[in-house]
């Protein structure tokens, strides 16, 4: 990944979420990817945590929905 913001075809993209690829891309460089929420939803009075931050930032599968607090 770390030499991806050089490849042809995401340096062609110019789709939306090429901003969100480029954050988790200097996390990555960094050392630091957030695995953590990315953001909470309510139902029924109930809080939940959606994530991780870095999969709902790219629209990738496998996120999770947990419930917060309690």
């Amino acid at each position: 990944m770390d030499s991806s913001d050089r490849w042809p075809v995401v340096r062609k993209t110019k789709s939306p979420w090429f901003g969100n690829y480029r954050l988790v891309v200097r996390q990555l460089r960094a050392g630091r990817l957030n695995r953590g929420p990315a953001g909470y939803e309510g139902a029924s009075g109930v809080l939940f945590a959606r994530g991780p931050s870095w999969k709902f930032a790219l629209g990738c599968a496998g996120t999770w929905r947990k419930r917060a607090g309690g």
